[in-house]
């Protein structure tokens, strides 16, 4: 039967009514589309047969009508003309291919436009065109709740499904039979020539700058702002993670100068010792030497080698005020390590 989607958006109804398809058209003309171009697209005579070329058991299940749903569809049939009529009156181009469905015909011209670098929305209650869904195309749907079009973008579509329909391998099959494969000699519906961005209306086209111009065209709130705290905490785990590097590197870089400046003062004393030790072989009774000799000792942890430096000291000037504290001490020292291994700092 002819597939006409605005016309089954009743909400007081299951049955298509002129009257419905009035309202939905007026707001689409008056809220989504304004003034720019816009092309309708029907099923045509003997719909199914394209696709039944290709599937045999396509909608082959499907029960037969009663008499009440046969006088529905003539009805329906005969409405079409007048509808037929209102859209050319208002300049709007009607497509319909004998033996295609209206999908199939929506599907082919959105897979044409695309590489012209032209960018397009399906306006359609049909849920089969999210397939399609992508960057450059996006679905505008009648809501019969909100009275109003509604458009759903990849966005939405990733946050329902948490998928890219790329990547949804439930769908590759019927985009595949809709705008046809070659590898798998399944061929799409006939060419047709497109001169500007199209939209189906009964299954429509509209330019996407439309979309965007429309009070349709608002993201979900509440999934901007969970974006937003999302975001937020990123940023706080940031900002800590470079707070903690920072911390953690002026430390490593600390500890490297204070080594670096031990190291160097170890080998600067461990020059003076040198000199010291020359200094005493030259002049065994030069005190001075010897003080200083010891306190280097001292510094390098050889206490016995400072204690004797202390001593001799005391030999040659046995009340010297610097050396005897420091030779006592060093004693006390010597006897509380006796036997216990002491790290020298000698190199």
């Amino acid at each position: 039967m002819p597939k006409d989607d605005v016309l089954n958006v009743n909400s007081s109804s299951s049955t298509p009514s002129l009257h419905s398809f009035a309202h939905w058209i007026s707001l689409f003309f008056s809220e989504v589309s304004l003034n720019d171009p816009v092309i309708a697209v029907l099923d045509g005579d003997r719909a199914n047969e394209y696709r039944r070329q290709i599937l045999p058991s396509y909608k082959a299940n499907r029960r037969k009508t009663s008499s009440v749903e046969r006088f529905s569809r003539s009805s329906f049939s005969r409405s079409h003309k007048l509808v037929v009529d209102v859209l050319r009156k208002c300049n709007v181009p009607v497509v319909k291919i004998e033996g295609h469905e209206a999908d199939d015909v929506v599907a082919t011209l959105v897979h044409q436009v695309l590489p012209k670098g032209y960018r397009a929305v399906i306006a359609s209650p049909d849920k089969d065109f999210k397939q399609l869904i992508s960057e450059d195309v996006q679905i505008v749907a009648p809501i019969p709740e909100l009275d109003r079009w509604s458009f759903y973008t990849l966005k939405h579509y990733i946050t329902q499904y948490n998928c890219d329909p790329q990547s949804d391998l439930s769908l590759k099959m019927p985009w595949k039979l809709l705008v046809g494969e070659e590898m798998r000699n399944v061929q799409g519906t006939p060419s047709l020539f497109i001169s500007t961005v199209l939209c189906s209306s009964l299954s429509w086209l509209t330019p996407v700058q439309v979309a965007q111009a429309s009070e349709g065209v608002r993201t979900n709130a509440v999934y901007e702002v969970g974006e937003l705290f999302e975001l937020g905490i990123q940023l706080s785990y940031l900002l800590l993670l470079l707070a903690l590097l920072g911390f953690g590197s002026f430390f490593v870089i600390r500890q490297v100068l204070v080594r670096r400046e031990l190291d160097l003062s170890a080998k600067e004393l461990q020059k003076g010792i040198e000199q010291f030790e020359n200094a005493v072989k030259l002049q065994p009774g030069y005190v001075t030497a010897w003080n200083n000799l010891g306190d280097a000792y001292e510094k390098t942890n050889d206490l016995k080698s400072a204690l004797r430096a202390f001593e001799e000291v005391l030999l040659f000037d046995p009340n010297n005020k610097i050396a005897r504290p420091r030779r006592d001490a060093l004693k006390e020292k010597v006897d509380m390590y006796k036997g216990v291994p002491v790290k020298s700092k000698k190199k």
